[in-house]
């Protein structure tokens, strides 16, 4: 039988590289849409060669080839679109791609503004309060942090399955 060969998609390398965190993105066909809106196809192949703890225009330039000043150039645009998250540590910007739930997707497409937001909830039919599960799952890790653990919101029918179970 022979072998057919077939090049992975940046895209593909991007998911692969999203589901290295603790809550992942299955791969679908409107997860690659949705993906093909928020980067382009070169910027999927260099988002998919970051590494999951914060790193500087340094780290990234030597993962993606090229001299660190043009790797800043790309690392600021992405974060001017809310697709990384930077943050100034020592006077140095460091970049982080948020995991997809809740942050990559959130950031970058907003999508739950104020008026969303505020409208899911004022026509909740029930409404849960629980257990950060990212930050529950790097307690287990030994990875704590000092941030409150109550802080995830359901609605509606999960919320009342959650809040039923006492986890919400």
């Amino acid at each position: 039988m022979a072998h057919r060969t077939l090049k992975r998609s940046s895209y593909e390398h991007l998911v692969d590289r999203l589901n290295r965190f603790p809550q992942g993105a299955p791969p679908s066909e409107t997860l690659y849409k949705i993906l093909r809106v928020l980067v382009t196809e070169r910027e999927a192949g260099l988002l998919a060669l970051l590494p999951i703890k914060p790193f500087g225009a340094h780290e990234a330039a030597k993962r993606w080839r090229m001299s660190e000043a043009d790797a800043r150039r790309v690392l600021d645009e992405l974060a001017g679109r809310a697709i990384l998250v930077d943050v100034e540590r020592d006077e140095q910007s460091v970049y982080t791609l948020p995991p997809p739930m809740a942050g990559f997707f959130e950031f970058s497409m907003h999508v739950l503004d104020y008026e969303r937001a505020s409208e899911v909830i004022r026509t909740a039919s029930h409404i849960g309060v629980g257990i950060c599960y990212c930050r529950h799952k790097m307690e287990h890790m030994g990875r704590s942090c000092d941030a409150p653990m109550e802080i995830c919101m359901t609605f509606n029918s999960s919320a009342e399955s959650l809040t039923r179970s006492g986890y919400a």
